[in-house]
């Protein structure tokens, strides 16, 4: 979305604007041309102030087709993914908002070292899961090849994946519900582990917050998920079910920004990954188990790299590094 134009429909002057985020109007105007990418702290706050997801905000993908083996100008953007036998490619844009995309060995696109060492096409992995990070960073060294993960809502991994813009989703459930997951003609699913999934409160719970109830009776502020996020999908519902007003005037990308929110910012709760919120430092009241799996198209498998992945996924070395992270277990 244009920040300017939106801007401009919300009545707000850059002033008005740069006001309310604590930002010079130069440094305004040159986001606005696009001369540069704020990092993720400003563009929460320029998101907030104009009533609309980081998202919408920024656009995190390209795409292109064309007939050749290789898309001329890929290595300009960084990195790349092959998908319908070279027919379509999936393209890493280097203006991206930094911590969205997460590439081995530390780097993200738009760094220049990152530049000069990307340039092979690679795998790319969907969903918000951050064991993403370690697996991806382990299959590119096992493999040779470069895995990419992009943190997106559990909708967001799965569309992706019916329009071949992704090799490998993964989706996570509710235990209760994980029963039936994965009986589908056209879809390999892979169980991958188990997790609890929390209310993530500030450092002392503050608002001694025992119960989804007490979530919605105390008054807390909530940093909530993006529509279609699996955990946003269970708080709808019981908000539905106390009748509750919720206030979605900011929406956050994934489980680290929900709960660096809460640790850093105005809001007292979020519903959560439990590993992500004890990396953050925030007190946890577990709710559930849930369940991620890893769902490729059977088509996919015809990528020799994506079958050598699930492969690698399903050996004891993998599930032994998978139950070395906190509040993690291998499914067996």
């Amino acid at each position: 979305m244009d920040i300017s134009r939106r801007r401009k429909e919300l009545g707000l002057s850059q002033e008005d604007l740069c006001a309310e985020i604590g930002l010079s109007r130069q440094a305004l105007s040159a986001i606005e041309r696009g001369t540069e990418q704020p990092k993720v702290g400003l563009a929460l706050r320029i998101a907030r102030a104009l009533g609309i997801s980081v998202e919408e905000l920024f656009s995190r993908t390209q795409m292109t087709r064309t007939n050749d083996a290789e898309p001329a100008h890929a290595r300009k953007l960084g990195a790349y993914g092959i998908f319908d036998d070279g027919a379509r490619f999936r393209l890493l844009p280097n203006s991206v908002v930094d911590s969205f995309w997460q590439v081995p060995n530390g780097y993200r696109i738009g760094d220049e070292v990152s530049l000069n060492r990307l340039g092979a096409p690679g795998i790319f992995i969907d969903g918000c899961d951050p064991l993403l990070g370690m697996l991806s960073g382990h299959l590119s060294k096992l493999l040779n090849v470069s895995f990419y993960w992009w943190s997106v809502s559990n909708k967001t991994a799965q569309a992706n994946l019916a329009e071949s813009l992704t090799h490998i989703a993964l989706v996570h459930l509710p235990i209760e519900q994980s029963g039936a997951f994965g009986k589908s003609d056209n879809a390999v699913v892979v169980a991958l582990a188990d997790w609890e999934l929390c209310i993530a409160t500030k450092p002392g719970n503050p608002l001694r917050i025992r119960s989804i109830d007490d979530l919605f009776d105390s008054g807390a502020r909530i940093a909530l998920r993006v529509v279609g996020a699996g955990v946003r999908d269970r708080f709808d519902r019981w908000a539905v079910e106390r009748d509750a007003i919720v206030s979605n005037d900011t929406a956050f990308e994934s489980h680290l920004d929900a709960c660096n929110a809460v640790r850093y910012g105005n809001y007292d709760a979020t519903i959560a990954m439990k590993p992500v919120a004890l990396v953050v430092g925030l007190d946890t009241v577990p709710i559930a188990l849930e369940r991620s799996y890893l769902v490729v198209k059977e088509r996919g498998l015809t990528n020799s790299t994506v079958s050598s992945a699930l492969e690698a996924i399903s050996t004891d070395k993998v599930k032994s590094l998978i139950n070395l992270l906190p509040n993690y277990r291998a499914t067996s």
